[in-house]
């Protein structure tokens, strides 16, 4: 059976290995030096040292490939999670692991939750998890009233067409972001048949879209003046939720808390 893993706890380490990193003369990456150990980084892959006797980074004999150390993070919090370093044979692994956000420009772990942390945009950027909630719930893209023409009409088109743009350990309310929001409701699918997760069994596409109309029926009736979004909330590697988010523009309403 597999477990989660504690995301405050994560969260509490890496502040704590922010704080030792903050004092050393040079940054990890640079000195080739484990903050953690004291010691010279060992590759992840084959447990070979990445840099040679001098404390330079390893290079194959050809040179055609060098040692690689890199700072990581995930999309629960700005400080960075650890190092990760790769030998020059084994340098081609990383990207087995770790993306490149070209929003934030740094490198993010694929995912340890069970989830995929990486978005590609409509103009083919990856980003993480992160950045994608904080583009999407910073703007007005997305968000409609349900006073709107077409709120109760929901496409299957429209629900096959949502972003992704969060995670289920990413706490929307921390991102500081002009507006309040809460997740209102959300409907686990199965990424194979598309319909709605009842226990241990699924059904059919078109109850997953009767699913999410009954939520906008119920959105419609408790916060008739709030703005409402869909969107792709996680995807796991046999489940998509699909979360349904309400908050209230500044001065519009009462506040949603987030």
């Amino acid at each position: 059976m597999w477990s989660l893993p504690d995301l405050d706890r994560l969260n509490e380490r890496a502040v704590a290995l922010a704080e030792v990193v903050s004092q050393l003369d040079e940054h990890p990456c640079s000195s080739g030096i484990d903050p953690e150990t004291g010691k010279p980084f060992e590759c992840d892959s084959c447990g070979e040292s990445v840099v040679d006797e001098e404390g330079n980074l390893k290079s194959n004999e050809d040179g055609c490939s060098e040692s690689q150390i890199i700072e990581y993070y995930d999309p629960f919090s700005d400080d960075p999670k650890g190092y990760a370093a790769y030998c020059p044979d084994c340098v081609a692994y990383l990207d087995e692991s770790y993306f490149y956000c070209q929003s934030c420009e740094r490198y993010v772990i694929n995912n340890y939750t069970w989830e995929m942390y990486l978005v590609t945009t409509d103009e083919g950027d990856a980003i993480c998890s992160r950045c994608a909630a904080k583009e999407f719930f910073g703007g007005d893209e997305g968000w409609f009233r349900p006073s709107d023409e077409g709120f109760d009409s929901v496409s299957a088109h429209d629900i096959r067409s949502i972003r992704h743009a969060s995670c289920s350990g990413l706490k929307i309310g921390e991102l500081g972001l002009p507006y309040e929001f809460t997740l209102f409701d959300t409907v686990c699918v199965d990424s194979m048949s598309g319909g709605p997760v009842y226990g241990s069994r699924s059904g059919a596409f078109e109850q997953t879209v009767s699913a999410v109309k009954e939520v906008l029926s119920r959105v419609r009736e408790e916060h008739p003046d709030a703005e409402v979004a869909i969107l792709m909330g996680a995807a796991y590697q046999f489940a998509v939720d699909i979360d349904i988010y309400v908050r209230y523009p500044e001065g519009a309403g009462e506040a949603v808390p987030a």
